[in-house]
């Protein structure tokens, strides 16, 4: 039983650190193996290889995530608990990964992209070895041993990226991209159990696996429409424009999500069981959700909008001219990620107040919208597309946000307040580096994209500390503390 009342303070903010750490490490590492094996690889073996984990991760998203966040979500899980979610998604794992292995030469005919099948079969064991580590993960994240995942998140990354790249250099094309992703996954797998004391025990209590499936339930509906909702565009991509162009448009998205899982990851996996601790106490609960939103929206702002600013010299530095049309569309895509940041805190807002139901309505509306406008989107090209992806996400936020204001009794001034200087600021800093980049445009993208980045961190502290005093000034703090422990630590 995990003995929440030890958990002290700093404990936390060492948590903090190691799962900034894991998600950043595992990410960079990641993001650093896909631009390398962009060089080998084409957009078309990416197109491919990208619509057949998405279609993997739905299924995650749907049986193997839920189990897990429902133990987590509990106040004081036991083993048995993890016991439980173990046999749960493992049985799930081997019955649906099965299916998808069967079932892949229909999913690439229905999509018309034949490669799909060759990719979605071996792809699909993926699931299994999710389900392996998936368990114990939670198991290490409920007692905040974000350390220990650091380490896997690191061994996984730079052995799948080893693999990938040496079959990339060999010319083996779309197979280099299927062996980084099962070696990252059977490596996570070896990793995390050597990490982990508690061991699975055979064996189901019924009233405990009742009680999960009811918390699971509308998690997975939500989370499954929740990806759908955020990656069915490049799905959709495939199927409107073909294989080559789906490559390019997930090539801005992976650049993104590396973004995304290296900021959102460690918020969530932070921010849960932080939240779930004063869940009880209301006015504990009001305080820290706008102080996090605040802190949030302090950090996405300038990272997101920022990638935005300079998405084409990042974009032609990085990838080289077979992937220079990935510039425009990341440009647009990641203003959409800034609003997915401060959303993934609400999700775990409703997740801490007992509202799993919460997740699923908005996640399942979020998801049917963003197809519907998509698809008609789509036929007109990838950046008409992205637009529509974009302008989606920025109109149903305010839904959410309001959702969450009303269940904590947070006043809508009080919530907007807590972000409002951080964006204002963002949106200058924006305009500084768009006219930088203007009358730099004969520098060579290697001195221009420094310098840009470089105005950019500046001028968004220069405004913070004109219009977001209050948060600026608590960043400053919190920067503080983090160094004099790291002192303390030496």
């Amino acid at each position: 039983m995990t003995n929440e009342a030890e958990l002290s303070n700093r404990s936390v903010g060492r948590a903090a650190i190691w799962a900034t750490l894991a998600n950043s490490v595992g990410q960079g590492l990641s993001l650093i193996m896909f631009l390398v094996m962009s060089r080998f690889v084409s957009p078309e073996d990416y197109g491919a290889v990208a619509i057949a984990l998405i279609l993997v991760e739905v299924c995650r998203q749907f049986g193997v995530d839920p189990p897990a966040l429902a133990v987590l979500s509990k106040s004081e899980p036991t083993d048995r608990d993890f016991s439980t979610c173990f046999i749960m998604v493992m049985i799930y794992a081997v019955v649906v990964g099965l299916g998808l292995y069967l079932s892949a030469e229909s999913i690439a005919w229905a999509l018309g992209r034949p490669t799909v099948a060759d990719a979605l079969q071996p792809i699909s064991l993926m699931l299994v070895f999710i389900a392996l580590w998936r368990s114990h993960e939670a198991w290490l994240t409920r007692r905040m041993m974000f350390r220990a995942l650091f380490f896997r998140m690191l061994a996984a990354s730079f052995i799948g990226g080893a693999v990938g790249i040496t079959l990339g250099v060999m010319d083996y094309g779309m197979w280099a991209l299927v062996a980084q992703q099962l070696t990252f996954a059977s490596v996570s797998v070896i990793a995390v159990w050597s990490a982990t004391k508690w061991r699975p025990r055979l064996g189901l209590v019924w009233s405990e696996l009742m009680e999960i499936l009811r918390f699971s339930r509308p998690i997975a509906v939500g989370g499954a429409f929740n990806l759908l909702g955020k990656q069915s565009d490049v799905v959709i991509a495939g199927y409107f424009l073909g294989l080559e162009r789906a490559g390019v448009y997930n090539g801005a998205k992976r650049l993104n999500l590396a973004l995304q899982l290296m900021l959102n990851e460690a918020l969530k996996q932070v921010a849960l069981p932080s939240l779930a601790r004063v869940s009880g106490d209301d006015d504990q609960m009001r305080a820290a959700f706008v102080k996090s939103l605040s802190m949030v929206s302090f950090i996405a702002v300038p990272i997101y909008l920022g990638v935005s600013a300079v998405s084409y010299d990042l974009v032609s530095l990085l990838f080289g001219e077979k992937w220079v049309d990935v510039g425009p569309i990341l440009a647009i895509v990641a203003i959409a990620s800034l609003f997915h940041a401060m959303e993934e805190l609400i999700v775990m807002t409703f997740l801490a107040k007992d509202r799993p139901k919460w997740m699923m309505y908005f996640n399942s509306v979020s998801a049917i919208t963003n197809i519907v406008v998509i698809a008609i989107a789509a036929p007109f090209g990838l950046e008409t597309m992205a637009w529509a992806y974009t302008l989606r996400v920025m109109l149903f936020f305010p839904v959410v946000l309001g959702a969450a204001l009303r269940l904590l009794e947070v006043s809508a001034w009080r919530g907007v307040g807590a972000m409002f200087g951080s964006l204002v600021a963002g949106v200058a800093m924006w305009l500084l580096v768009w006219w930088l980049h203007q009358h730099l445009a004969d520098w060579h993208v290697a001195l221009r994209l420094p310098a840009l980045i470089l105005a950019g961190v500046a001028g968004y502290l220069t405004f913070s500390a004109m219009v977001n005093r209050a948060v600026f000034a608590e960043a400053r703090l919190i920067l503080r503390q983090v160094a004099a422990r790291a002192e303390t630590a030496a």
